[in-house]
């Protein structure tokens, strides 16, 4: 069976068709979403920086947190957005049916990619690859993002992927579980990529570029705030965690904790004002 009919059987549908079913039922997830939230994702990762439809940081991490926001559980139902959309998709079309099971058969995963075959670079695992946009565009690369497997064990992108460099390669890899047990925390892991290449620039692969990836690989000059680290221990502290690429430790919380109360609330209040 070659990759293309691997597709159609899974899917029961023509295997050209499956890309554009997989976009446009995305496009209809995104209405089950929390918009609110998706952009206090992309405000965090842009370190202060406003968000802004005429600035390319904020473009992308507008793009990539509502890519994240599709694969993130609720929290009250542990469903996702693609689970909540095959639940509102009753009298469509079985084609339909089809690719909705796909999108929420998807993972995060971290790979190696190439025309035909996909690496798990946190397992070990490797699998026949279904060409879509996003994956045609990577090439051979190290990539990040949203892949689904058929019944028949291929592998195909279903979301934007991201190209990692050396630098952001390091940042998923601190997340892999050793013994190739996988990725311990997917979603704390794209945070973190996420964050890091918003701050220090990237490639990015979607269903709207096919043929190479869309560059943001241009210098970006965080903000100027209007805090004195130097002077107050408060904003000392806002500025060491808005450089952390990882959790907060126990000590990091307890320095917090230790700085509560009405003194430090005023200063702040007046550093924002």
């Amino acid at each position: 069976m070659n990759h293309a009919n691997g597709g159609a059987a899974a899917t029961g549908t023509n295997a050209q068709e499956v890309p554009d079913k997989m976009l446009a039922l995305t496009t209809e997830a995104l209405a089950f979403i929390s918009r609110e939230r998706a952009e206090g994702m992309a405000r965090q990762w842009l370190a202060g920086v406003p968000l802004s439809n005429s600035n390319e940081q904020s473009v992308l991490a507008r793009s990539l947190a509502l890519e994240l926001a599709l694969s993130v559980p609720s929290s009250l139902t542990g469903t996702t957005a693609f689970d909540r959309l095959a639940r509102a998709m009753k009298g469509r079309r079985p084609e339909d049916a089809a690719a909705v099971t796909l999108l929420r058969r998807s993972r995060l995963r971290l790979a190696r990619l190439s025309s035909e075959r996909f690496e798990d670079l946190a397992t070990g695992e490797t699998l026949p690859l279904l060409r879509t946009p996003p994956s045609d565009a990577v090439g051979n690369n190290a990539a990040f993002g949203r892949f689904t497997t058929t019944e028949d064990g291929y592998i195909l992108a279903t979301g934007t992927l991201v190209l990692l460099d050396d630098d952001a390669l390091a940042v998923a890899r601190g997340f892999v579980r050793p013994g190739g047990r996988g990725i311990g925390n997917p979603v704390r892991c794209a945070e973190a990529v996420y964050r890091h290449i918003i701050r220090n620039g990237a490639s990015t692969a979607d269903w709207r570029d096919p043929i190479g990836g869309r560059q943001s690989k241009l210098p970006f000059e965080p903000a100027k705030l209007p805090f004195e680290p130097d002077r107050n221990p408060l904003d000392a502290l806002a500025a060491a965690w808005a450089a952390l690429d990882r959790d907060l430790n126990p000590e990091e919380i307890a320095r917090a904790r230790s700085l509560a109360g009405q003194g430090p609330l005023l200063d702040a209040l007046v550093s924002v004002s």
